[in-house]
């Protein structure tokens, strides 16, 4: 009986360890903006487009502090306030 349980048990636990290379190997995501969302920017990009308020000590630190992938790219939500909703360009976007 034990024979049989490690004989199931052993291929069940390799199909979880591949399970979990095969995404390891997977193409990266598109850096993509949600449709709402404009962009992709680079902050050197936003701060000419919506120019942060005087007295931002470091604009191009908080925008990039948005970017999750590393690419230095960001999306940009314009809101009727005149603010910006910033978001990173690997969201997922069906």
């Amino acid at each position: 009986m034990k024979v049989k349980r490690a004989a199931v048990l052993v291929p069940i636990a390799a199909l979880g360890l591949v399970s979990v290379a095969v995404p390891a190997g997977a193409k990266p995501p598109i850096a993509k903006c949600p449709p709402a969302f404009q962009g992709a920017f680079t902050a050197a990009q936003v701060i000419e487009m919506w120019p942060p308020p005087s007295g931002v000590p470091d604009p191009e630190g908080a925008i990039l502090s948005y970017d999750k992938n590393g690419d230095l790219m960001v999306c940009v939500l314009p809101l009727p306030t005149g603010a910006i909703n910033v978001i990173d360009n690997a969201a997922n976007v069906p």
